[in-house]
């Protein structure tokens, strides 16, 4: 899948946006660059699917971008580390696959 943001009208608004999300984010850690299409993991002993493009299955919000950081996941919807709140954070240990976009 070519790298895409949700609702941004063309490739570079979409590398804006995108890199405002990272920032607002980074806080005391840093965002790797790798670009991530969707994540599997398991929380609770339950199995969850977050994928840029559709909504969380927890939320309904839908995801605009995951981030890596060398501690944890992040699962950004807008009201979820885009324009309030905190991201959904994913521990590297609940994850079960990892899929980026084409480079």
């Amino acid at each position: 899948m070519k790298f895409f943001v949700p609702g941004t009208k063309d490739d570079e608004h979409a590398e804006r946006f995108y890199e405002t999300i990272k920032k607002s984010n980074s806080g005391n850690v840093i965002i790797f660059p790798r670009r991530i299409f969707a994540i599997d993991y398991f929380h609770n002993d339950k199995a969850f699917h977050n994928e840029v493009g559709k909504p969380d299955p927890v939320t309904d919000d839908m995801v605009l971008a995951i981030l890596e950081s060398d501690s944890v996941y992040y699962v950004c919807t807008i009201n979820r580390g885009v324009v309030r709140g905190e991201p959904i954070m994913v521990s590297p240990d609940e994850i079960s696959s990892v899929t980026d976009f084409e480079a």
